[in-house]
């Protein structure tokens, strides 16, 4: 039968996704207990695929097909990344699992239903009413702690990234402000000798009384050269 092939596929999926989990850990195990149940049942009427399934049969194996699928996409979400983002934008996660817990227990009546199973069957007590009643509190309880108490270090760690940025900001300021700063650069007073100096060709640029001043070079850099005239030597001094 391929409709209980694709069941079974799907339960197999379900519990592959559950070892995942990274929130709401307990009913995700508790759904994955459940489709367990069914996932035998679903056995049972594929072993007589010599005889073909009555009506209501199919019809209650369709029904737990969508339901097998709705559990798969609910549980894929939480072990998947971004997680914190997803269960705060997702307030309704209990209601999210009741509705498939329910579900799953009317595809449970409806197959027991049609196979006649009798009630002191095994499977009868996962979807025992008031069991399961208790077994979705204690469960409901055990992970929203759980969330509380990783929503609380998601904030601590938001806070931490927050600081962090704060001094980064503040250390970029620091530094475009320094490096808007006009420089001084040091340098050593020395005495420039005169084979430092080269002497551009030509006349002196300007002349006073007292000296002449050429074009020339210093380390590569253009600089004025001035040579100071003494009146009593024919021949100027620098």
């Amino acid at each position: 039968m391929d409709i209980a092939t694709n069941i079974l596929d799907l339960a197999k999926s379900i519990y592959s996704l559950v070892e995942n989990a990274k929130a709401n850990k307990k009913r995700c195990q508790r759904v994955s207990k459940r489709v367990k149940a069914l996932e035998n049942l679903v056995k049972s009427i594929e072993q007589r695929s010599a005889v073909q399934p009555a009506d209501d049969i199919n019809k209650a194996l369709n029904e737990l097909s969508i339901t097998l699928k709705s559990a798969y996409h609910l549980i894929k979400k939480y072990t998947m990344s971004h997680l914190v983002k997803r269960i705060l934008m997702s307030s309704s996660h209990g209601d999210e699992f009741n509705g498939v817990n329910e579900r799953l227990n009317d595809a449970f009546q409806n197959l027991a239903l049609a196979l006649q199973v009798e009630h002191g069957n095994e499977v009868y007590k996962v979807f025992e009413l008031i069991s399961r009643q208790k077994e979705d509190e204690v469960d409901g309880k055990e992970d929203d702690a759980e969330l509380k108490r990783m929503l609380a270090e998601y904030g601590e760690y938001v806070e931490a990234m927050q600081r962090d940025l704060e001094e980064i900001k503040t250390s970029v300021s620091k530094i475009v402000e320094m490096l808007n700063k006009p420089s001084i650069i040091s340098v050593k007073i020395r005495m420039i000798r005169q084979e430092d100096l080269k002497f551009d060709q030509g006349p002196p640029f300007m002349t006073t009384p007292t000296a002449m001043v050429y074009k020339g070079q210093f380390c590569g850099f253009t600089v004025a050269i001035k040579k100071y005239i003494d009146p009593s030597i024919p021949n100027p001094r620098e």
